[in-house]
C-alpha cells in the first residue's frame, strides 16, 4: 500500500478481459507515461470477481477488472466508479449430455458462488419454475470444473468464456444447454480516481 503504486486486479481466465489485460501489461507507452509520473502498474491475477471485492473491501487494490455480478455488489457497497464496459460475452450451463433445463432436477451443477455464473443459473432455473433446492449446487473454483464434469463429480457447470468452449473442443458430445449474454467492467476506487485523474485517463486509453 503506497502511493507510487496501482494495483490493479485482472482475470487471466475470464475472455477477453484477460487479453485486454495481457495487452496492457505490455503498453510501452503506458508504462513510460507512469513512470514520468513516479508511479507503476501492478497487476495481481484472480479467478473470480468475490475474491477481489474481497481485497478492494481491504484497501488493496486501486483498479479492477470485474463481471456484471461482483461490478453491481461491489458498486452497492463501496464508493467506486466504473466508467467504461471492458467487454460482453457470454457465459453458459454446460452438460455432459443433451438434457433440458428441466432435466437438472436432483442433478450437481458446478458453480462460483456470487459470480455472473451463480446468477446464471437462478435465471435458468427460474425460466424452468424451478429454485435452488431443485438442484444440487456444488461450489468449486473456475479451473476445477471441466474436470470435475469429465469425472461424473458434477452433472453440468455454469462458466464463463473461454471454459465452456474449451471443454466442448474437447468433448463434442457435450451440449451448451443455456447461454446468457453478460458483461464485464473497469472498477476504480473513486479515492484513487481524485488524487489521479490524469492517470486514471492514461489507464483508459490503454
Amino acid at each position: 500500500k503506497d502511493e507510487q503504486t496501482i494495483d490493479f486486479a485482472i482475470q487471466p481466465l475470464a475472455v477477453p478481459i484477460g487479453v485486454i489485460t495481457e495487452v496492457m501489461k505490455r503498453d510501452i507507452i503506458f508504462r513510460k507515461d507512469l513512470k514520468d509520473r513516479g508511479l507503476e502498474i501492478r497487476f495481481h491475477p484472480f479467478l473470480k470477481g468475490v475474491d477481489i471485492n474481497f481485497f478492494i473491501k481491504k484497501g488493496d487494490l486501486e483498479i479492477a477488472m470485474l463481471g456484471d455480478t461482483p461490478a453491481i455488489t461491489i458498486a452497492a457497497t463501496d464508493d467506486v466508479l466504473i466508467p467504461a464496459l471492458a467487454k460482453q460475452g457470454h457465459s453458459s450451463i454446460l452438460a455432459g449430455k443433451h438434457i433440458r433445463i428441466n432435466d437438472l432436477e436432483g442433478k450437481k451443477i458446478g458453480y462460483m458462488p456470487g459470480s455472473t455464473a451463480h446468477y446464471n443459473i437462478l435465471i435458468a432455473l427460474h425460466s424452468a419454475e424451478m429454485t435452488e433446492k431443485d438442484v444440487v449446487l456444488v461450489q468449486m473454483e473456475i479451473h476445477e470444473l471441466a474436470e470435475a464434469l469429465e469425472n461424473g463429480k458434477i452433472d453440468a457447470f455454469s462458466a464463463w468464456e473461454p471454459i465452456p468452449s474449451a471443454v466442448l473442443a474437447k468433448h463434442p458430445d457435450y451440449t451448451i444447454i443455456q447461454k446468457f449474454l453478460n458483461s464485464s467492467h473497469i472498477v476504480f476506487v473513486k479515492s484513487f480516481v481524485r488524487r489521479h485523474p490524469e492517470e486514471t485517463s492514461l489507464i483508459l486509453a490503454s
